[in-house]
This record gives structure tokens, C-alpha cells and sequence, in this order.
């Protein structure tokens, strides 16, 4: 368990810098104090901005992870990670820099190499899998889950307390991207000095430095799970979509300060922390995966569009809270269905697939939901809802299918 502890906290670092990034950059763009570059855009041109902002990181991952992991393989584990974690570090330095002087193009080049970098953190689940026999992986993988969701809980929370920080001239915009800087910093030690190597390297393993593309490929002519991976695809469309650009729209329809947006987005994250804990292995015991997913995409749809109409901040709070359970709820179901559906002796190359289409889902949400707030701020929440609503009914006629035909 010693060795997973620095891996943990990696996860932690890397959910931390992105549940942060919405929340900065939708203050950056759509906040009363602007900058200059900022406030000589038109709102269309700021929305199309955050979109691609939002974006680059995703893509970076998507293009990273399936590399790392073969590179691993061929290489072994500790030199690998030690590489990515080092390049990571450089790119949330330049992260920072570039927010700290507004440098806007060297902040898109940043965020593409360090979620590039960042895909490190799937090499979580290869060392889990090297340090222990299959019947003991599970409760190791629920912790990546565990810290995922203190990232996303705690991220806005410390971005809104930095924001309230007068004591302190030093404190700035880019102080939460320099905390990550540090922490990975302290992870790359960490590893470096205590971690053995848990993998042989193989030299019979072949790197594809374009393997992401062919996994694309491979996710259209799969015609067993072509059908679920576009699933996936909806589903992540909706969730990821909605987290991203509900603070947009909270700052746009009610003018908040950003200490009190950062309590909602960190009041919105709690229930999927307490999925993870408590919920969830409770609804387990009563329902199959099947029917909470269901359930969950349906019920989110008019959750998320009551949103919406909500006049009242006080109201705020339980819509967004309700409204996130179905989400978190639909995320946590919707792996282990794919893994269901997935043959026995193609569940890693099946659940690798997926983790394409969950990355390219961020890629497309983000230019897809700019462009639509450029013309009007509610129409990327709407356009989540709607997605979800078609995931819970796609699932439906999925369902109806017999296994034999799958």
C-alpha cells in the first residue's frame, strides 16, 4: 500500500489542477475584473476562447495515455513516470506563467502538453495491477475514485478561498496552478527516492505513437461494443459538459462573487464523493447497475433543467445538489456496464477504448458548448440535459437487446 500512496496523491494533483482550470478560466473570461487581452474580445469570441481553453487538456490526455501505458510496458514503470511527472511539473510552471502575464497562446501550448504529461495518472491502475492478485484490485481502484472527488470537492473550494486571501499581495490568479507546480514536485521526490521498480521491461512490447488514432478506428469497427461505447460517449458529453459550463452560467445569471460560485461547484462535487463512500455500495445491495443508470441519466435530465428557472439563489443549492447525485450516480454505473457487456478476455483493451471515448467526449463537449454560450449562456446546460436524457433512453433500447446479440 506504501508504494500507491505518491501514485494516489498524483491523481489527487492532476483532478485538482482540472476542477480548479473550469472555475479560473470562466472567471478570467466571463468576471468582472479582466484582463486587457480579455476585454478586448466580443462575448462570442470569449465563450469560443473558453471552449478551446477547457479543451486542450483533455485532448492532451487523449493523445498521452495510450502511449505512457505502452511505454511503461517496454520501459517499466518508475522511469516512465519519473519522465512524465518531470515534463508535468514544467508544464504547470509554464501554466502559471503564462496566467500570471496573460500570455493566452503559450497558456493553450501549457494545458495541451500537461494533460499530455498528466495521462500519467492511469499508470495508477498498472501498478495496482503489478502489486496485487486480481480479488484484492478492487478496493484499490475505489480509492483512485476516492481521491478524484476530493480533487473536485476541494479545487473550487481552495480557488474561492484565495479569492477572499486580502493578507497576502503575493496571492494572484495563477497561485492555484503554482500550489499543483509544488505538489507534483514533492510527488516526483517522493517517487524518486522511494519507489521500486514493480514491472520487468519487455522489449517485445511496440510503442504506436499513434495509438490514440487507432483507437478511434477500433472504437467504430468494434461492432460487439460500438453500440456502448457510444453510450459512453453521450453520457460523458452530458456530465462533463454540465460540470464545465454551469459556472458560466452562474456567473452570467446571477453575478456572483467568486467565493460563493466556488461553494456551489464544491457543493455540487460532494455527493459524488459520498457516492463513492456511502451511497452508492448501499443502492448496490437493492438495484443492479442497470436500473440506478437508467434511473439516474432520466431524472438528471429534469433536474438540470430546473436549474434553469430558478429565480431564487437559495434555491440553487438543493437543485445543484440533487442534480449531481443522478450525475455522479450515472458515472459510477456506467464502467462497470461496459465492462459487463465487454467479453472476459477483452476487458483491458475494451475498458481502454472506453477511456478513449470518456477523453474525445471532453474534446468535443468544450468547442461544442462554447460556441453555443457565444449566443446565449443557458443553451450548453440545455443541450447536457437533453444528452442525458437521450443516454437513459438509448440505455433502454440497449437493454432490450439479448445478451447473444451484443
Amino acid at each position: 500500500m506504501k508504494k500507491l500512496i505518491p501514485f494516489y496523491f498524483n491523481v489527487f494533483a492532476s483532478y485538482l489542477g482540472t476542477s480548479m482550470m473550469v472555475l479560473i478560466f470562466t472567471l478570467m473570461f466571463f468576471a468582472e475584473n479582466q484582463s486587457a487581452t480579455v476585454l478586448s474580445m466580443s462575448s462570442f469570441e470569449k465563450a469560443n476562447m473558453f471552449g478551446l481553453l477547457i479543451t486542450l487538456f483533455p485532448l492532451g490526455q487523449f493523445l498521452g495515455s495510450p502511449v505512457i501505458g505502452a511505454l511503461t510496458d517496454r520501459f517499466g514503470r518508475r522511469s516512465i513516470i519519473l519522465i512524465t511527472l518531470f515534463c508535468a511539473f514544467l508544464s504547470y510552471v509554464t501554466i502559471s506563467i503564462s496566467f500570471q502575464f496573460d500570455l493566452l497562446m503559450l497558456m493553450g501550448m501549457a494545458l495541451f502538453f500537461g494533460g499530455l504529461f498528466e495521462s500519467n495518472i492511469a499508470l495508477t491502475q498498472n501498478v495496482i495491477a503489478d502489486l496485487f492478485v486480481q480479488k484484492k484490485r478492487a478496493v484499490y481502484f475505489s480509492y483512485i475514485g476516492t481521491m478524484t472527488s476530493s480533487a473536485y470537492l476541494l479545487g473550487p473550494l481552495f480557488v474561492g478561498f484565495l479569492s477572499k486571501s486580502t493578507q497576502f499581495s503575493w496571492i494572484t490568479a495563477a497561485t492555484p496552478f503554482w500550489f499543483v507546480t509544488f505538489l507534483l514536485a514533492i510527488i516526483f521526490l517522493w517517487i524518486a527516492l522511494f519507489f521500486e521498480e514493480t514491472h520487468i521491461a519487455s522489449k517485445r512490447v511496440h510503442v504506436h505513437w499513434l495509438q490514440a488514432l487507432s483507437n478511434v478506428k477500433n472504437i467504430f469497427c468494434d461492432k460487439q461494443m460500438r453500440l456502448y461505447y457510444l453510450l459512453t460517449f453521450i453520457t460523458c458529453c452530458a456530465k462533463f459538459g454540465f460540470f464545465r459550463f454551469l459556472p458560466l452560467y452562474l456567473t452570467e445569471q446571477f453575478s456572483l462573487s467568486t467565493k460563493t460560485i466556488a461553494l456551489v461547484i464544491s457543493f455540487g462535487a460532494l455527493p459524488m464523493f459520498l457516492n463513492t463512500l456511502f451511497f452508492l455500495p448501499r443502492f448496490l445491495k437493492r438495484y443492479t447497475v442497470n436500473q440506478i443508470f437508467k434511473v439516474s441519466s432520466i431524472v438528471y435530465c429534469p433536474m438540470s433543467l430546473v436549474l434553469l428557472f430558478v429565480t431564487d439563489f437559495n434555491w440553487i443549492w438543493p437543485v445543484v445538489f440533487f442534480t449531481f447525485i443522478c450525475s455522479s450516480f450515472s458515472m459510477m454505473t456506467l464502467m462497470p456496464i461496459i465492462s459487463n457487456q465487454a467479453p472476459e478476455n477483452r476487458q483491458g483493451g475494451v475498458m481502454g477504448n472506453n477511456m478513449s471515448v470518456l477523453l474525445l467526449a471532453q474534446i468535443v463537449i468544450g468547442p461544442i458548448g462554447g460556441l453555443l454560450a457565444g449566443h446565449w449562456f443557458k443553451s450548453p446546460l440545455i443541450l447536457c440535459s437533453l444528452l442525458s436524457l437521450v443516454a437513459g433512453l438509448y440505455f433502454c433500447k440497449l437493454d432490450l437487446k439479448p445478451k447473444t446479440c451484443l
